[in-house]
């Protein structure tokens, strides 16, 4: 089974263990930055507005997405820097934002810079940063394309609510999702663990990581999987 937008959306309308539901794609090396022969491979991300405030960081310059942007139909060629990317490629500058720059051959206004070490929820180093468009994706037959991973969605507990039964809420809110559709996804769970062990179960090794995770243990990571037992 596989999160998509639909899945992200029935979550934060419905979920009631959660505080703060976020997604994000992996970091992907496949995209241009620059024009020309000054084009360099990077890596990028899609994520949606509210990513950081649920990792409780703040942006080191700037802004990160508003809500109209990760609500449009046709998301705004807007773009947030890593921190390192800032740093090695403009020097620092002090007035990159409102400055425009090119990835894959869009030019991208850069609206703000992520704190140093901030990775995100999939634990791994971004560049650049553009916004996930929750009405159009991603979906599963999208992210079947070239990609070896889906989407994670990250949440924060609420105050007081158990891991065990915020996947069982999780998991309510999932298949609801997928009412009257493969049997499969009618039949999946959702499992909760601690974000800090990352989307493929080995735990991070960056301390930076935990600068940005405010109360560790009531940041979570949802993962979806078919229950085979039932399957067969």
């Amino acid at each position: 089974a596989a999160f998509d937008a639909r899945v992200y959306a029935n979550l934060l309308a419905e979920s009631r263990a959660f505080a703060g539901i976020a997604m994000q794609t992996p970091a992907s090396r496949s995209a241009l930055l620059g024009d020309a022969v000054d084009a360099r491979l990077v890596t990028s991300a899609i994520a949606t507005a509210n990513l950081m405030s649920v990792l409780g960081a703040q942006p080191a310059r700037g802004r990160f997405f508003t809500r109209d942007e990760q609500e449009a139909d046709v998301p705004p060629p807007v773009a947030v820097l890593g921190y390192g990317i800032w740093q090695r490629d403009f020097a620092g500058e002090r007035t990159i934002v409102g400055r425009t720059v090119t990835l894959g051959g869009t030019p991208y206004v850069v609206v703000g810079v992520a704190p140093r070490g901030f990775t995100g929820a999939a634990l791994d180093r971004v560049d650049v940063w553009r916004v996930l468009p929750v009405k159009t994706g991603p979906s599963a037959r999208h992210w079947g394309r070239g990609h070896s991973a889906g989407p994670a969605i990250v949440a924060r507990l609420r105050p007081g609510v158990m891991r065990d039964d915020a996947a069982r809420d999780a998991t309510d809110a999932y298949r609801r999702s997928y009412d009257g559709g493969e049997r499969a996804f009618a039949e999946a769970s959702i499992g909760v663990g601690p974000l800090h062990y990352g989307p493929d179960g080995t735990e991070a090794t960056e301390a930076s990581v935990a600068r940005w995770l405010a109360g560790v243990s009531a940041i979570v990571l949802l993962v979806a999987c078919a229950n085979v037992v039932n399957l067969l």
